[in-house]
């Protein structure tokens, strides 16, 4: 894994990641008003939202998703909670080169 992938991954597990929940609160917009720029889905704009939900990412998700699925065949039915830990816990990498390639 290289520089930037580690980096991504520790933002994200600091909630530190650069997106629209935590931007927004240094212009003090409320947690329910920090809703995602890039989609037209009217949902906040969180880590979970981020990587299993918005449309502007649709085809890198797929692609991602049918990697995961291939390592875990529950993987689809799980929760977005139970995917992210079973992403954080067994498939480490291949989730670093799927953030590299949200934010290329």
């Amino acid at each position: 894994m290289d520089k930037f992938e580690r980096s991504l991954i520790a933002q994200l597990r600091l909630r530190i990641l650069q997106l629209h929940i935590e931007t927004a609160r240094y212009v003090k917009l409320k947690p329910e008003e920090r809703i995602c720029k890039l989609c037209d889905r009217n949902h906040i704009e969180d880590e979970l939202h981020f990587l299993f939900h918005c449309a502007q990412y649709a085809q890198e998700r797929n692609q991602f998703m049918q990697k995961m699925s291939d390592s875990n065949n529950n993987f689809t039915t799980e929760t977005d909670i139970n995917k992210l830990n079973i992403i954080m816990e067994n498939n480490i990498y291949i989730f670093g080169k799927y953030l590299k390639t949200l934010f290329l």
